[in-house]
Protein backbone atom coordinates (compact mmCIF):
# COMPACT_ATOMS: atom_id res chain seq x y z
CA UNK A 1 0.00 0.00 0.00
CA UNK A 2 1.35 3.54 -0.93
CA UNK A 3 0.83 6.18 0.98
CA UNK A 4 -0.17 9.86 -0.68
CA UNK A 5 0.15 9.34 -4.70
CA UNK A 6 3.19 8.99 -5.82
CA UNK A 7 5.05 11.39 -8.73
CA UNK A 8 5.82 8.80 -10.81
CA UNK A 9 2.75 7.18 -11.14
CA UNK A 10 2.21 5.87 -14.53
CA UNK A 11 -1.34 5.54 -15.57
CA UNK A 12 -0.55 6.03 -19.48
CA UNK A 13 -2.25 2.99 -19.77
CA UNK A 14 -5.67 4.72 -19.46
CA UNK A 15 -4.79 7.27 -22.18
CA UNK A 16 -6.40 7.15 -25.52
CA UNK A 17 -9.45 4.73 -23.02
CA UNK A 18 -12.80 5.17 -22.79
CA UNK A 19 -14.59 5.91 -19.61
CA UNK A 20 -17.20 2.95 -20.22
CA UNK A 21 -18.68 2.53 -16.77
CA UNK A 22 -19.34 3.90 -13.02
CA UNK A 23 -19.90 1.96 -10.44
CA UNK A 24 -22.14 3.11 -7.12
CA UNK A 25 -21.35 1.09 -3.83
CA UNK A 26 -22.23 2.40 -0.15
CA UNK A 27 -18.62 3.01 0.71
CA UNK A 28 -17.12 2.93 -3.15
CA UNK A 29 -17.29 4.41 -6.97
CA UNK A 30 -15.63 2.15 -9.32
CA UNK A 31 -14.59 4.11 -12.57
CA UNK A 32 -14.18 1.05 -15.46
CA UNK A 33 -12.52 2.40 -18.62
CA UNK A 34 -12.02 0.35 -22.27
CA UNK A 35 -9.91 -1.25 -23.22
CA UNK A 36 -8.39 -1.96 -19.80
CA UNK A 37 -8.20 -0.30 -16.06
CA UNK A 38 -10.58 0.19 -13.35
CA UNK A 39 -9.98 2.92 -10.60
CA UNK A 40 -12.36 1.76 -7.49
CA UNK A 41 -12.66 5.02 -4.88
CA UNK A 42 -13.40 5.04 -1.02
CA UNK A 43 -12.04 8.89 -1.04
CA UNK A 44 -13.13 12.38 -2.34
CA UNK A 45 -13.39 12.91 -5.88
CA UNK A 46 -14.56 16.35 -7.82
CA UNK A 47 -15.08 16.70 -11.53
CA UNK A 48 -14.63 19.82 -12.91
CA UNK A 49 -15.20 21.87 -16.04
CA UNK A 50 -11.73 22.73 -18.12
CA UNK A 51 -12.37 26.32 -16.40
CA UNK A 52 -12.19 24.80 -13.13
CA UNK A 53 -15.88 25.30 -12.41
CA UNK A 54 -17.47 21.92 -9.86
CA UNK A 55 -19.71 19.62 -11.67
CA UNK A 56 -20.35 17.02 -8.94
CA UNK A 57 -18.39 16.04 -5.98
CA UNK A 58 -18.28 12.96 -3.67
CA UNK A 59 -16.64 13.46 -0.05
CA UNK A 60 -16.48 9.41 0.39
CA UNK A 61 -19.27 9.49 3.39
CA UNK A 62 -22.33 7.34 2.30
CA UNK A 63 -25.31 9.58 1.79
CA UNK A 64 -28.46 8.28 0.98
CA UNK A 65 -30.29 11.44 1.07
CA UNK A 66 -27.96 13.06 -2.23
CA UNK A 67 -29.02 14.15 -5.08
CA UNK A 68 -28.27 12.91 -8.62
CA UNK A 69 -24.65 12.82 -9.69
CA UNK A 70 -23.90 14.13 -12.45
CA UNK A 71 -20.72 11.62 -14.35
CA UNK A 72 -23.13 10.69 -16.78
CA UNK A 73 -21.19 13.57 -18.40
CA UNK A 74 -17.92 11.51 -18.81
CA UNK A 75 -19.22 8.11 -19.62
CA UNK A 76 -18.50 7.44 -22.99
CA UNK A 77 -15.27 9.86 -23.17
CA UNK A 78 -11.87 8.94 -24.23
CA UNK A 79 -9.36 10.13 -21.77
CA UNK A 80 -7.32 12.59 -23.36
CA UNK A 81 -4.40 13.23 -20.08
CA UNK A 82 -3.07 12.26 -16.97
CA UNK A 83 -2.00 15.36 -14.37
CA UNK A 84 -0.61 13.63 -10.88
CA UNK A 85 -0.51 16.80 -8.12
CA UNK A 86 1.64 14.09 -5.77
CA UNK A 87 0.74 13.75 -3.17
CA UNK A 88 -2.57 15.05 -2.76
CA UNK A 89 -4.24 13.89 -6.06
CA UNK A 90 -4.70 12.22 -9.35
CA UNK A 91 -6.95 14.15 -12.68
CA UNK A 92 -7.98 12.42 -15.71
CA UNK A 93 -8.84 14.43 -18.04
CA UNK A 94 -11.60 13.68 -21.09
CA UNK A 95 -11.97 14.57 -24.57
CA UNK A 96 -14.79 16.63 -23.38
CA UNK A 97 -12.82 19.23 -21.02
CA UNK A 98 -13.89 17.82 -17.88
CA UNK A 99 -11.82 16.22 -15.58
CA UNK A 100 -12.27 13.80 -12.92
CA UNK A 101 -9.62 14.32 -9.81
CA UNK A 102 -9.39 11.37 -7.21
CA UNK A 103 -8.03 12.93 -3.74
CA UNK A 104 -6.09 10.98 -1.30
CA UNK A 105 -7.52 12.28 1.84
CA UNK A 106 -7.22 9.92 4.42
CA UNK A 107 -4.05 8.95 6.07
CA UNK A 108 -5.60 5.82 7.68
CA UNK A 109 -7.34 4.44 5.22
CA UNK A 110 -7.18 3.22 1.54
CA UNK A 111 -8.21 5.82 -0.57
CA UNK A 112 -8.56 4.20 -4.49
CA UNK A 113 -7.05 0.94 -5.70
CA UNK A 114 -6.00 0.93 -9.49
CA UNK A 115 -5.92 -2.30 -12.01
CA UNK A 116 -4.28 -3.67 -13.69
CA UNK A 117 -1.43 -3.43 -11.24
CA UNK A 118 -3.09 -3.66 -7.96
CA UNK A 119 -1.94 -0.41 -6.94
CA UNK A 120 -3.47 0.74 -3.75
CA UNK A 121 -3.10 4.78 -2.49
Amino acid sequence: MMYGVPADLDLSFLIGGELSQVCIGTYQFQFHFTPTGTISVTARWDLRSETGQLVDTHSGEFDPDRGPFHFQRIIGQRVVAITIAAPQSLTIRFANGLGLTVFDDNPHFESFQIDPGNIIV
